[in-house]
């Protein structure tokens, strides 16, 4: 699991680092193209998140491993990542609008 943490969080950093970038390189950057790239790998490292989360949360309800934190914590940052994901779908839908 530490593993995993350490994976998401490398994944996440290189995310923000290349926000920084698309942000610096404005006007530029703000092409469809690039945009849709980048929320296209937002989706892949969310995505996997939710998942890993929805596990975890699984686990903690059955008690199969044990944990300092309540289930309903665990549930709310699994509807987090879900949330989030909408927000990349809306966001998309409104660069499909642009084209």
């Amino acid at each position: 699991l530490v593993d995993m943490a350490r994976n998401f969080s490398n994944d996440f950093d290189q995310l923000v680092f290349q926000a920084r970038d698309l942000d610096s390189m404005k006007p530029q950057s703000q092409t469809v193209p690039l945009l849709d790239q980048f929320l296209d790998e937002n989706r892949v490292s969310v995505a996997s998140l939710r998942d890993f989360k929805k596990t975890a949360r699984e686990l903690i309800e059955e008690c199969r491993i044990k944990s300092i934190i309540h289930p309903l914590l665990a549930d709310h940052t699994f509807r987090e990542a879900e949330r989030f994901l909408h927000i990349i779908d809306m966001f998309e839908a409104s660069l499909k609008t642009q084209k």
